[in-house]
């Protein structure tokens, strides 16, 4: 009751019990039932919580399963450590004044990323995380710095394996495939929610940022980072490895190189039955109810609460549709980097082929066009894209390699040698422009890469002009001979044409 804040007069800063105040009345406003704010009575699970020793606030920084945020609330003269637990599925708000005889800690908001990096770069024997979601770019720089470093190291990850995770775009099997591939051991539990990061058993990172690239990033995270603190790095790790420990007696679920190729055909289909699903109603045609895919794949713990659905349920075809908007709302849209699509729908290129054993020589440095590509510039970069069929034989782009082009002029037309029939300007492609360079897988188009992984891995981060949903993002190309791409685009494409380069080689032009 709002008396028992009275009882504090004296015993803590005015400033501090002005704040606690107006945290009282922000909970009458919510909680109450019209009763006046002297007989506002918070219930037992939501009470507010005054941590004043040490100890106390140690004892609530470990309870990390429990664990739903901490921050720090800078007022004129002090600063306030808000925690907030789950408890009985409401959020028991607990306070502490920051200063003096605290343990080593040092609170994170906008410095996520740097603190963890900065960590790694000094971790000798081993790493552990927890984390629900798992971007493509901080998997990718885990990935770089265990190949790097000289250190055998020893990584362990437990994470969700949920595919609407997958289809959304929030978490990236793309990237836990490149963690798979690295050696690093990956667990999976339904209902995950906390974020541990534990470095040689003895610096860690907690709080409510994901290993993404946002979430280290971008997002409005905090948590905490300590160091020399023996007590809470032994009750962390004890945490981690009691974990690890449950998930193990509750069957075998470590997420293995087999499981994640098996699964990731389910998600291109996902998404190509969400761009179906999405189109247009037609006149007097009700619209699709969308539903969340439910297919999931882990551990189920008591603690969690959560209920296991079978891994064998059959996929969703019709999905939740995706948010509108964009991490990045604003993109500029000249990015001078292209989709350039070779083939069609009704002339599928045959995906056992190569690049180059589908091209005649003489045409090897020409990628042609149905009207004039006035767009394309000296020095911009082509992601030759092949319209083909992919591993399960369904249609799709396929990008197997890059090139750069000196640009279109209006003397870039083709004559009578050009690679299909045609009669001086008539062929269905007469218009062309130089490759000055480039670098193609030297494997079968299939093991490209495709534009249902980068609908998946990308979402409407992919095109400059953002698109609205899976039905925009997956049929924009239909028709166009080349597309730009962003930035983001181009870093993701890059790094898997040089990942798939490293596993069956390259030829250059």
């Amino acid at each position: 009751m709002l008396k028992d804040l009275d009882n504090l007069v004296g015993k803590i800063p005015n400033e501090f019990l002005q704040y606690l105040n107006s945290e009282f009345n922000c909970l009458y406003e919510y909680l109450s039932n019209s009763e006046e704010l002297d007989n506002f009575i918070i219930g037992k699970y939501q009470n507010m919580v005054i941590l004043e020793e040490d100890d106390e606030i140690l004892k609530f920084l470990l309870n990390v399963l429990d664990l739903e945020f901490i921050e720090e609330v800078k007022l004129s003269q002090i600063t306030i450590i808000r925690i907030g637990l789950n408890c009985d599925e409401d959020i028991q708000l607990h306070y502490a004044k920051k200063g003096g005889t605290y343990m080593p800690i040092s609170f994170l908001d906008k410095n996520f990323g740097s603190t963890f990096f900065s960590l790694l770069d000094s971790t000798k024997k081993k790493i552990r995380i927890i984390s629900p979601f798992i971007g493509y770019k901080t998997a990718l720089a885990l990935v770089n710095f265990i190949e790097q470093t000289d250190n055998e190291l020893d990584c362990v990850l437990i994470t969700r394996f949920d595919r609407e995770d997958f289809i959304k775009g929030v978490s990236s099997i793309t990237g836990l495939e490149l963690l798979k591939r690295a050696g690093v051991k990956m667990y999976a539990l339904q209902g995950l929610h906390t974020k541990l990061y534990i470095f040689d058993n003895e610096s860690i990172i907690m709080g409510s940022a994901n290993f993404t690239f946002n979430g280290f990033y971008k997002n409005h995270e905090f948590g905490v980072f300590m160091e020399e603190e023996r007590e809470f790095s032994v009750e962390c790790n004890n945490y981690f490895d009691g974990l690890l420990k449950d998930i193990k007696n509750h069957g075998d679920w470590e997420i293995t190189q087999d499981l994640i190729v098996k699964e990731k055909p389910y998600c291109d289909d996902a998404v190509t039955g969400r761009a179906h699903s999405q189109k247009k109603a037609r006149k007097n045609e009700l619209p699709v109810t969308i539903q969340p895919n439910r297919v999931k794949w882990g551990a189920t713990l008591d603690m969690n609460g959560q209920q296991r659905f079978d891994n064998n349920i059959e996929k969703d075809i019709v999905e939740e549709i995706l948010k509108e908007e964009s991490e990045n709302q604003i993109q500029i849209r000249n990015t001078g980097i292209w989709l350039k699509f070779e083939g069609n729908s009704e002339n599928r290129i045959p995906n056992n082929l190569t690049y180059f054993e589908r091209r005649k020589k003489e045409h090897r440095r020409r990628t042609f066009f149905p009207k004039p590509p006035s767009g394309i510039k000296g020095g911009q970069l082509l992601f030759m894209t092949m319209v083909s069929t992919d591993k399960e034989d369904k249609g799709t782009p396929i990008i197997v390699g890059y090139a750069i082009t000196s640009g279109f002029n209006e003397t870039n037309i083709v004559d009578d040698n050009a690679p299909f029939n045609s009669k001086d300007r008539k062929g269905r492609y007469p218009y062309f422009v130089e490759l000055t360079s480039g670098r193609f897988l030297k494997a079968p188009i299939k093991e490209g890469i495709t534009l249902r992984e980068l609908a998946r891995e990308l979402q409407t981060d992919l095109y400059p002009n953002p698109k609205s949903n899976f039905n925009e993002i997956i049929y924009t190309h239909r028709q166009k001979s080349h597309l730009q791409v962003t930035e983001r685009a181009h870093d993701y494409i890059m790094q898997r044409l040089d990942s798939l380069f490293k596993e069956y080689g390259y030829e250059e032009l």
